[in-house]
């Protein structure tokens, strides 16, 4: 079976054209590092295996997602690169295009984004670029599928040629050093233009480059004493191997590479005038990113999504489900009282299952409203200047606006979030990304905060719960300076960041991806949820000896809950349900709801007579802010290790502890 690697820049429309090809349903981003692992699919009607590589603008190995392609496209060498190329930002995504040439693989370009071009009354003789380039070159719309089927076509069906030949030309001293490594590369050596070129740069980090020169050193020792032409050539190559990395030769090829882009654009690119899109865009961000208003509009932005979200929208349709639930628990309760069914099983069924998971799917509307507002501004290109807003603050703790976009990603959840930290280049700011990440409530948190707030707060839930993810942020903000300052130090790093013009999400898109991230939430209630309720409805009704119990305060959570709950009594709960209900939020925090809806016959009811509003609040803002989930603890222990892993657990409960107590112990000072 074939396999074709799709690579591009971010922005390019790689992962749409993913999509189209393979029928798959990838998430489709406006920022980069959406794609930080490779994503496999099969080619439409063909045994054709199609790579989706991480979006990258170079073959650098710095960050996570270049050395993931890099040492993919170097190692494993797919039988075709599929170089996608915003035709619309065709002069940046060419530097690209120079380094794929070099690895020495059969390569096809696919200019995307043409409509936007013509749209724009610009054009690109693709022809004649082909011709300079020797490399196919398709044009294509992904997002309006145009000019996907000749692509499929000629993916299937063409055979295209070995492309291996360097497109620069330098100075004459470059050529030779260039021209003797290779000579060097090939003696018994695997190694393609592209690595040799890398030896030349000094590049350090690629890991095959430091095995190049391990197996260099070996070549030499062995042949010393052999007089021939060969190991005169590996001596000579040698005194030039150590002298190069003392030299700028990576300006040199950089410079040498968009000369030779200039040129191509020259010949082939005709521009009439400037984008329309990108002029509208540049007004814009005059308001948006604008010094003084940038970051208390995105404020305000996040405000208003919550505040629809909870305050107007979504009401009536929880109304409906939570009704459709409750006639399924009485129809359910009445057909297995008609079969002679136990009254066990019975409140197994009704209070256990159907309590416990309908719970979570009555605030299904409003988790779908706030799932699409996301989508709406992260398809709109507005989370691209977020980050760019966010990158002077995120500085003070040692970061930069590059963080921003695995600790957005964390209004979803914080699992993908922390993955997505590995686009930083930097490990110390991975690090600490990673640990300050689960700051941000997930999506996960939601039904607790909407379901407290509505009994508590009906008229300002929207405010009530904004408040959460604010002081999740300003939180995040103080332990990211203490902990850059001492456990987790970290250097500044550069932070370049492309906007993309504003753009009109697609609805099929938003719909999509609003999809994608509401069945992820109702599988997670039909699996890990389900099997949670059982588990928390066996605990509230057995005892340690796993003996029916007629009351719940002698049973196995009752037990654990009257010995946590003096912890607990400081910061205004200190009834064991409720704290007992904390300890199951560690496996997914959706099983606090379900966990008071087993634990309690109506919530509503009994909820008031165990919190004011002062401890309500306190319990929602400790919810907000201890232990993450044990997917996100495994997802950090992965990432970085179990000793930050279990810090991260210490950290966080200790936090939300102390603000806790704060906020209850002023609090009854003016209530």
């Amino acid at each position: 079976m074939k396999t074709f690697a799709l690579v591009g820049n971010p922005n390019c429309g790689k992962t749409t054209l993913f999509n189209k090809l393979t029928d798959s349903q990838e998430y489709v981003g406006n920022w980069s590092g959406v794609t930080v692992e490779k994503k496999q699919g099969v080619l439409k009607n063909s045994e054709i295996n199609i790579v989706d590589l991480p979006g990258i603008y170079s073959l650098s190995s710095y960050s996570e997602d270049e050395i993931i392609a890099s040492n993919y496209l170097l190692h494993e060498k797919p039988d075709l690169i599929i170089n996608i190329i915003d035709a619309a930002n065709i002069e940046r995504n060419l530097y690209l295009t120079t380094q794929l040439i070099e690895i020495g693989l059969p390569i096809i370009i696919v200019l995307n984004m043409m409509d936007e071009v013509e749209k724009h009354g610009d054009s690109i003789n693709y022809e004649m670029m082909s011709e300079i380039l020797n490399i196919p070159i398709v044009p294509i719309s992904a997002a309006k599928s145009i000019g996907i089927e000749n692509l499929i076509d000629i993916l299937k069906n063409s055979s295209i040629e070995l492309k291996t030949e360097s497109v620069l030309k330098s100075t004459e001293e470059f050529s030779l050093a260039k021209k003797i490594i290779v000579q060097l590369a090939q003696v018994n050596i695997s190694c393609t233009i592209l690595t040799a070129m890398k030896i030349i740069e000094g590049n350090r980090k690629r890991r095959c480059i430091r095995r190049k020169r391990r197996k260099i050193n070996r070549i030499i020792i062995k042949k010393r004493n052999r007089r021939t032409r060969r190991n005169k050539k590996i001596n000579i190559a040698s005194n030039i191997f150590v002298d190069i990395p003392r030299k700028s030769w990576d300006i040199i090829i950089a410079t040498d590479r968009y000369n030779f882009i200039d040129n191509l654009i020259a010949k082939c690119v005709n521009k009439t005038h400037v984008a329309n899109a990108i002029a509208i865009s540049n007004k814009i961000d005059k308001i948006l990113v604008n010094k003084y208003l940038a970051i208390p509009i995105f404020l305000l932005i996040m405000f208003l999504i919550f505040e629809c979200t909870f305050s107007f929208g979504g009401e009536f349709l929880s109304g409906l489900i939570e009704n459709f639930l409750d006639n399924i628990s009485i129809l359910t309760e009445q057909t297995l009282l008609s079969l002679n069914v136990k009254p066990i099983l019975i409140d197994l069924v009704t209070k256990g299952i159907i309590s416990g998971i309908g719970m979570i799917l009555v605030f299904l509307p409003q988790i779908t409203i706030l799932f699409f507002f996301l989508s709406f501004i992260e398809d709109s290109g507005y989370i691209a200047r977020a980050a760019f807003i966010m990158d002077k603050p995120l500085r003070q703790i040692g970061l930069s606006g590059k963080s921003f976009v695995p600790m957005l990603l964390g209004f979803g959840c914080s699992v993908p979030a922390i993955m997505s930290a590995r686009i930083l280049d930097n490990e110390k700011s991975k690090r600490l990304t990673i640990f300050l990440t689960p700051f941000i409530s997930c999506s996960a948190k939601m039904p607790v905060y909407a379901i407290l707030s509505k009994i508590f707060f009906p008229h300002h839930a929207g405010i009530v719960i904004f408040s959460f993810y604010l002081l999740g942020i300003i939180l995040q903000a103080l332990a990211g300076i203490i902990l850059s300052k001492t456990i987790l130090h970290t250097d500044n790093s550069n932070f370049i960041m492309e906007l993309p013009p504003y753009r009109l999400p697609m609805f099929k898109n938003l719909i999509r991806h609003v999809y994608d991230r509401l069945k992820d939430f109702v599988e997670k209630a039909g699996s890990v949820l389900l099997l949670a309720s059982i588990i928390i409805w066996f605990m509230q009704n057995f005892n340690f000896v796993f003996c029916v119990v007629s009351d719940n305060s002698k049973s196995i959570l009752g037990m654990i809950g009257k010995f946590i709950a003096p912890v607990f009594t400081p910061l205004g709960f200190g009834d064991w349900r409720v704290c007992v209900a904390l300890l199951t939020g560690f496996v997914a925090k959706e099983t606090i709801v379900s966990s008071l809806s087993i634990l309690f016959t109506d919530i509503s009811i009994a909820l008031p007579q165990i919190f004011s509003s002062l401890s309500a609040y306190c319990y929602m803002v400790f919810i907000a802010l201890y232990v993450p989930c044990i997917a996100t603890i495994y997802a950090i222990k992965r990432e970085t290790s179990w000793k930050l892993a279990i810090f991260s657990i210490m950290f966080q409960f200790s936090v939300a502890w102390i603000v806790s107590f704060i906020i209850f112990q002023v609090g009854k000072l003016f209530l």
